[in-house]
């Protein structure tokens, strides 16, 4: 999915908005349920088993999360993201979002995933302030 995503994205920050794009409509898929109950019982046990967490750690955020920080940083070498922000915290940050939106949709069917897409985009593009000096 990372290369085809690089393929698609003109940008780095475009590349990330077709991922985020293609985790959304898995959120909001029908065939969502199962696989995000069996996802959280995998992260409980992570919690309590190093073999599991290390497994977890392995296919999700050093993969992805490697991925998210390589585009943060390419992003900062073309001057669209600040420079002096770490691409690795940045990554585990925008991975952390999407994870608390699974949970989230796990408890909760109403939420509008389209919506939080379109927030996460707003905060890592910084366009959710109306103007430049608001606090």
């Amino acid at each position: 999915m990372i290369r085809e995503a690089k393929s698609q994205g003109k940008s780095p920050l475009k590349t990330l908005d077709f991922i985020i794009e293609h985790g959304m409509n898995m959120l909001g898929g029908d065939a969502f349920r199962e696989p995000t109950m069996m996802n959280v019982q995998v992260w409980s046990e992570a919690m309590r088993r190093e073999a599991v967490k290390e497994a977890l750690l392995a296919v999700t955020f050093n993969t992805l999360g490697l991925a998210f920080a390589e585009l943060f940083q390419e992003a900062q070498g073309k001057g669209e993201v600040d420079p002096q922000l770490d691409p690795r915290a940045l990554g585990i940050t925008v991975m952390a979002m999407f994870h608390g939106l699974v949970l989230h949709r796990s408890l909760d069917d109403d939420i509008d995933i389209a919506a939080c897409g379109e927030a996460m985009r707003a905060l890592y593009q910084g366009t959710f302030r109306t103007s430049p000096g608001a606090a």
